[in-house]
């Protein structure tokens, strides 16, 4: 749920950051300093996926 928030094209918290940000920094930017997060989460989905335990455990 959190990576469809972050990604474009519908990405509100993407579009969030960039209001917020200064006017230099452009939406490329951003979306490109978003990436890593994007990819850790999903490399973690087939993770907690396998291992349920460990996602009911973390709660």
């Amino acid at each position: 749920m959190v990576a469809r928030t972050l990604s474009p094209p519908l990405g509100p918290a993407t579009f969030n950051l960039k209001g917020v940000a200064s006017s230099e920094i452009s939406l490329k930017d951003v979306v490109v300093s978003l990436l890593p997060f994007i990819a850790n989460q999903l490399c973690m989905l087939p993770v907690l996926l396998s291992w349920s335990n460990l996602a009911m455990w973390l709660v």
